[in-house]
C-alpha cells in the first residue's frame, strides 16, 4: 500500500467522523506525505521505498522491543525463583521481616491524618 493509498483509507474511514476530526485527520495526512516526501527526496528514493523502509525500521524495533521484555520477564521470574528459594532457607527470618512490614504499614495507615 502505497502513500496516497493509506492517504486516501484514513479520509475514507474518517467520512462519518465529525468535522473537526475530519480537518485533524486531513491535517495529519498532509503531514506525513510531507514527511515522506522530504525523507525520500532526501534519500533520493521513491516514496515507496521510503515507506517501505520506515515500516521494516518500525517492525524491528518491535521486534527488539519484544525480545527486551522477554529478556526482562526471564530475569524476574529467576529473581523471584532466587527469592523463593531464600524464603525457604530461612522461613522465620523472612516471617519476622513480612511481620514487620505488615507492622509498620498497620502503623502508617493507622496514624491521625486529622492533626
Amino acid at each position: 500500500m502505497n502513500v496516497e493509498d493509506m492517504g486516501k483509507e484514513i479520509k475514507d474511514r474518517a467520512a462519518n467522523a465529525t468535522p473537526d476530526v475530519n480537518a485533524l485527520l486531513a491535517q495529519a495526512v498532509e503531514a506525513i506525505n510531507k514527511v515522506v516526501d522530504d525523507v525520500s527526496r532526501l534519500l533520493k528514493t521513491d516514496p515507496a521505498d521510503t515507506v517501505a523502509a520506515i515500516k521494516d525500521a518500525g517492525k524491528a524495533a518491535s521486534d527488539n522491543i519484544g525480545s527486551f521484555a522477554h529478556d526482562a520477564g526471564d530475569m524476574g521470574r529467576a529473581k523471584m525463583d532466587d527469592l523463593g528459594a531464600a524464603v525457604k532457607r530461612n522461613p522465620l527470618t523472612w516471617l519476622a521481616v513480612a511481620a514487620g512490614l505488615g507492622l509498620i504499614v498497620g502503623l502508617w495507615n493507622g496514624r491521625d491524618s486529622s492533626k
